[in-house]
């Protein structure tokens, strides 16, 4: 059995960096201090800084396991041998449109009486155009373990993120200067999903799937159907309001983005991540920003 060399190293730890392991021991006890610094799966030897080439057999069972893992570790960091790739997709479409006579509710409480009342007052000058479109969209991502060895333990999360509209009014009020009719508040919705993969071995590849943003489109149009010109006077369709102009409002969700973020354990014990996002731009803040 090859016999480990006692090396002294000047240890240098970064400020941002988490300490490398460089005492292994084999079989025997004997202590070997050094830096690993490459793996051959296919000949299971290790390669270190000064020591060059060991067998991995000469190490304990506890530093055999981390080899593995610091081996595992960077074939998951790679780029060439594990491929992440996403794709945008539609996975739902769907809309609804009806034309009615609008209608004016008003809600009133007579003396005496604790049931409230209501009348209703149809505007017959006009014609509503109501229309709602829905459309579900979302991302998948395709990992492909091209390593010698299995990829374990993966944890794949992502942020599928869009801004959602919607009408600080109701679709029961009309335009006049007592309200903002066409006024519209956005927010920005994230919707959360989290896979566990227990192993990816070598060759295998699998799509996973974001969550889901329903994404919606809805156009008012209001417009007169009777001829201004022969009722030029007429005024007081409802009390308080007079005569309406043709008015309309549209709202429209917006996909931002998605950002996939892909773990494993490393040989520290530590969570490490890849990021995948679409646009880009989105990895400029943080994941926590979302």
């Amino acid at each position: 059995m090859k016999k480990f060399k006692i090396i002294l190293l000047t240890f240098i730890l970064s400020f941002s960096s988490v300490s490398e392991k460089n005492y292994f021991s084999n079989t025997s006890g004997e202590i070997l201090e050094d830096f690993l610094i490459g793996f051959n799966y296919e000949t299971q030897d290790a390669t270190f800084e000064r020591s060059g080439k060991i067998p991995l057999e000469t190490f304990s069972d506890s530093d055999k396991e981390y080899i593995l893992k610091w081996n595992e570790t960077k074939g998951f960091l790679s780029s060439f041998r594990f491929k992440i790739s996403l794709e945008k997709k539609r996975w739902d479409r769907t809309k609804s449109e009806r034309s009615r006579t609008p209608f004016y509710m008003d809600v009133f409480e007579e003396p005496f009486d604790e049931h409230l009342k209501h009348k209703v007052t149809l505007a017959d000058d006009y014609e509503e155009y109501n229309s709602i479109s829905l459309e579900t969209h979302g991302f998948e991502i395709n990992l492909k373990n091209q390593n010698l060895h299995k990829i374990n333990g993966i944890i794949v999360e992502s942020k599928i993120i869009y801004e959602k509209q919607r009408y600080e009014t109701s679709n029961s009020l009309f335009n006049s200067e007592k309200n903002q009719f066409e006024q519209i508040i956005s927010s920005t919705i994230s919707n959360l999903k989290r896979d566990e993969i227990p192993s990816l071995i070598p060759g295998e590849d699998i799509t996973l799937y974001s969550a889901a943003a329903v994404l919606a489109r809805q156009i008012l149009n209001r417009d007169i159907i009777i001829d201004q010109n022969l009722f030029p006077t007429q005024e007081g369709i409802l009390k308080g309001f007079g005569n309406w102009e043709e008015h309309n409002r549209e709202r429209r969700d917006k996909l931002i983005g998605v950002w996939f973020r892909v773990g494993i354990t490393n040989e520290n014990n530590q969570l490490i991540w890849r990021n995948k996002a679409s646009p880009e731009s989105l990895m400029d803040e943080s994941w926590d920003s979302y």
